[in-house]
């Protein structure tokens, strides 16, 4: 909206028009293009045999199990997630940038758009290069398992404080059950 009032004080309608027209023809063109990968995929289906097309519809719905939970993990922010790894603490278990880059190349060949028959295996590779530029570099790596364990801590404290809030509660209400208790049951 900012910009919308920008363009129109400095240059008039003239340039708000013109920003129209750009974001619907990017918007069209966009559009096009996934309706031209489908378009294509079932003209390669109509070509093939009734094994063959089979296997491949079987494939497209893996390759794009797989794409849809990289992005997954990817909108979630879990970089190890998106490459298929674990972190783990122990020293002699960590992840090193050599199964790092082994972990891409492996899920590379899988989500590499010419592979993968998915339509949105573009954005899951998109993802998956950001997850190796953030765990391949030391410097990068060490800042997000900073971060990863910041986020473990707050949400352990935040559980924490949860509970205890349910035990004061629960004990302003037990108290005086065991008041009473305590000075009617107990002595006999």
């Amino acid at each position: 909206m900012a910009l919308y009032r920008i363009l129109e004080r400095r240059r008039g309608a003239v340039w708000v028009c013109i920003l129209v027209i750009y974001f619907a023809a990017f918007l069209f063109v966009a559009s096009a293009d996934e309706m031209n990968d489908d378009t294509e995929y079932q003209k390669k289906l109509a070509k093939m045999g009734k094994k063959a097309e089979v296997a491949a519809k079987k494939k497209r719905k893996v390759d794009a199990k797989l794409a849809n939970r990289v992005i997954k993990a990817g909108e979630c922010g879990d970089h190890y997630q998106v490459l298929g790894l674990i972190n783990w603490q122990i020293p002699f278990l960590k992840v090193t940038p050599e199964k790092v880059k082994r972990a891409y190349r492996e899920r590379a060949k899988a989500l590499h758009p010419d592979k993968n028959s998915a339509p949105n295996a573009s954005e899951a590779f998109r993802m998956l290069e950001d997850s190796l530029a953030i765990l391949y570099d030391e410097e990068e790596k060490a800042i997000y398992d900073q971060q990863i364990e910041f986020k473990k801590a707050q949400r352990r404290e935040t559980i924490r404080s949860a509970l205890l809030s349910v035990k004061r509660k629960s004990m302003q209400v037990i108290s005086p059950m065991l008041v009473i208790f305590n000075t009617f049951i107990r002595p006999f």
